[in-house]
C-alpha cells in the first residue's frame, strides 16, 4: 500500500486538526472497508491518532482521522495501518480526500424548511426497551420508509449529496441507497441525503442512529406557502403510514443533523425539561409523543389513551394510525411555531401521552 505522506501531512495543519484519508485498491470497496476496519486497533481514548470507522464511497474507502497529536504520529499510524492490511487487497494507495458539502450543510446557513419526522415500526417483543434503538426497528419497515423518502427527495436538475457521519460527497441518486446502507453500519452517526436547486428549493432525508427518518423541504428564500407545506407534510405521513408507528411535522429554520437538535431549535421547550436532557430522548414509541404538535400521526393505542378531544381533529389513515390535526395547525405553519402559552391547552388535552421530564430519567423509563 503506497502512502502519499506529503499531501496528507500538509492537510494536517496542527496537532489537534483532522484529515480525511482516502484508500483505494484493486478490490470492491466493501471488502476494502472491512479490511481497514479489522486493521485498526480498538480505540479506547488517549491514542495519539483517533479515527472514525472506515466508510465506503464510490471507488474508495474514506477514513476520518479526528485527531492526531503530531504529524509524526499520523505518519506512524499510516505505516502501521498499511502493514496490517492483508495481502489479499493487492496494491493500493492512501492519500487525502476533500469532502464536498451541500449548501444547506454549511455551518450558519439559514434553511427555511418544514420537518417531517417518521418513526418506522419496531418489533413487538417483550425484550424491546422503553426507548428502543435502531436494532429494534423492523428492517423491512425502515427500508420501505427510506425507499419512499429517497424517491421523494430527488430535485430534478439539482445537485445531489450524501453525508455519512462527518464525510460528505457529491453522489448521484442511483448511488444513494447503497451509500446509506454503508452509513447504517455505524450505529452512532446520521446519514444524510440532500438534493438542491439552491436557493430555490432543497430536500433532505436524514436517517438517524436510532432508526428514525427525517424529511426536510424548503428553500433559502423563505418559508414555502403554509398551505402547500401543510399538505406536503400530511401527504408524506400518509404515504409512510403502513410502515411507521408515529410521525409529526413542524417548521424549522435550520438544517440540523439530528432529531433532538431539531426539536430544541424549532419548538418551545418541554415543561420542566433541564438543559441537555432532551439528548437522552431516543425513538418515540407506544403511547408517548414528544409534544402537542399541530400535525402528527398517532397509533390507535395512543388515541385510546387520551379519549375525546376538543382542539384536535382526527383523520383516520388506516386501522393502525390516525392523523391528529390541531385546529390552529395551518395558522402555526403560516406564522411559525406556537409559543408555550399557546400550547398550554393542547398540552393539557394530550397530557396522558405526552413525554415528560420524568420519562427521560433512567430510573423512570416511560411505559
Amino acid at each position: 500500500m503506497r502512502i502519499q505522506v506529503a499531501p496528507i501531512l500538509r492537510t494536517l495543519r496542527n496537532n489537534s486538526d483532522s484529515v480525511h484519508l482516502r484508500l483505494r485498491a484493486g478490490v470492491p470497496v466493501d471488502v476494502l472497508a472491512e479490511a481497514v476496519r479489522e486493521a485498526i486497533p480498538e480505540q479506547v481514548g488517549g491514542e495519539p491518532v483517533s479515527t472514525w470507522p472506515p466508510m465506503p464511497v464510490p471507488g474508495a474507502v474514506v477514513l476520518y482521522v479526528s485527531f492526531a497529536e503530531s504529524g509524526a504520529a499520523l505518519e506512524t499510524f499510516l505505516t502501521d495501518l498499511a502493514a496490517r492490511l492483508p495481502d489479499s487487497i493487492g496494491r493500493g494507495v492512501i492519500d487525502t480526500f476533500r469532502p464536498v458539502y451541500s449548501p444547506v450543510d454549511r455551518p450558519g446557513t439559514d434553511y427555511f424548511a418544514t420537518a417531517v419526522v417518521l418513526s418506522p415500526r419496531i418489533t413487538e417483543t417483550p425484550a424491546v426497551a422503553a426507548h428502543p434503538t435502531r436494532e429494534d426497528v423492523v428492517p423491512e419497515a425502515l427500508d420501505a420508509v427510506l425507499r419512499q423518502a429517497l424517491e421523494w427527495c430527488l430535485v430534478p436538475g439539482g445537485a445531489h449529496f450524501v453525508r455519512l457521519g462527518v464525510t460528505s460527497l457529491r453522489a448521484e441518486p442511483a448511488q444513494w441507497a447503497a451509500l446509506l446502507r454503508s452509513g447504517r453500519e455505524d450505529p452512532h452517526v446520521s446519514s444524510v441525503v440532500t438534493s438542491v436547486d439552491w436557493p430555490r428549493t432543497a430536500r433532505q432525508v436524514i436517517a438517524t442512529p436510532d432508526g428514525q427518518v427525517v424529511l426536510l423541504f424548503g428553500s433559502g428564500e423563505g418559508f414555502e406557502a403554509p398551505e402547500a407545506a401543510f399538505a406536503e407534510a400530511g401527504a408524506l405521513m400518509r404515504a409512510a403510514a403502513p410502515h411507521v408507528d408515529h410521525a409529526f411535522a413542524f417548521r424549522t429554520t435550520r438544517s440540523l443533523p439530528d432529531v433532538p437538535t431539531l426539536l430544541q431549535w424549532a419548538w418551545p421547550p418541554l415543561p420542566d425539561m433541564r438543559a441537555g436532557q432532551l439528548r437522552r430522548l431516543r425513538r418515540l414509541v407506544g403511547p408517548r409523543t414528544y409534544d402537542a404538535f399541530g400535525l402528527q400521526l398517532l397509533s390507535r393505542k395512543a388515541l385510546e389513551a387520551i379519549g375525546p378531544l376538543t382542539a384536535f381533529a382526527r383523520r383516520p389513515v388506516d386501522d393502525r394510525v390516525t392523523l391528529l390535526v390541531h385546529d390552529e395547525a395551518e395558522r402555526w405553519f403560516a406564522e411559525g411555531n406556537p409559543s408555550s402559552e399557546e400550547l398550554e391547552f393542547a398540552r393539557a388535552e394530550l397530557a396522558p401521552i405526552l413525554l415528560t421530564a420524568r420519562d427521560l430519567e433512567p430510573s423512570h423509563p416511560s411505559p
